[in-house]
């Protein structure tokens, strides 16, 4: 078991921890050995994966758990050995602290995100984007025909640019263009709000697509 703790004072081979996680008598007693209570010390490091991180790559756990009913051991296994094929990682990763970087997690946390969204399992939440690449996540809605504001299916591709009024949407270079899916109600809001101000609020930056990539959508 991993402890939350800060080292609050040492004198020389001594050290004293204030715990910020409760400690349970039982964890304690089975670490006795010899009429003395052991444990092992990692400090922490900066550039490490965060506790926000591995609450959202759990929390992304449980939805896959949830949604298709395997247990949610086998899909911590699932999902950490398909990352490390992809990564072509040498062993399988880490969650524990300190074992994984802030930048691995960030890119487990995308892989996890654009493979749910990709294969339909839904979201309990969508706070996930806050410690993952965001741009990876709205690709994958985008593609996908999901809402970037509110999750809904089936959304609109709203272009950011104006294309204007009379305007021959066959002769217009899309590929210029940035790109955002929202359901209708969103897509008014997004015209009441004004463009900028919507962009701000929910916290999404639109994006370029490639010919084949309009071609899918059905944009061109």
């Amino acid at each position: 078991m991993e402890l939350r703790a800060e080292i609050t004072r040492q004198e020389g081979n001594e050290i004293t921890l204030k715990l910020y996680d409760p400690l349970e008598v039982k964890t304690l007693l089975n670490s006795q050995y010899r009429g003395k209570y052991w444990a092992v010390v990692d400090t922490y490091e900066q550039d490490k994966i965060t506790d926000d991180q591995r609450k959202h790559i759990y929390a992304l756990f449980k939805d896959y758990e949830e949604y298709t009913g395997v247990p949610l051991d086998a899909v911590e296994a699932k999902f950490k050995y398909d990352f490390m094929v992809e990564q072509n990682m040498d062993e399988l990763p880490s969650l524990a602290r300190n074992n994984m970087s802030l930048k691995a997690a960030s890119e487990f946390i995308s892989y996890l995100v654009t493979y749910c969204i990709q294969n339909d399992i839904p979201f309990r939440k969508q706070q996930f984007y806050l410690t993952t690449d965001t741009s990876i996540m709205l690709y994958a809605m985008l593609m996908k025909r999901i809402c970037w504001s509110c999750g809904k299916r089936n959304a609109e591709i709203a272009h950011v640019e104006a294309v204007g009024m009379g305007r021959d949407r066959k002769s217009i270079d899309h590929t210029q263009h940035h790109f955002m899916s929202l359901c209708s109600d969103c897509h008014k809001r997004q015209h009441q709000m004004g463009i900028e101000s919507f962009m701000q609020t929910e916290h999404i930056k639109p994006i370029k697509l490639k010919y084949e990539e309009l071609k899918q959508i059905g944009v061109m």
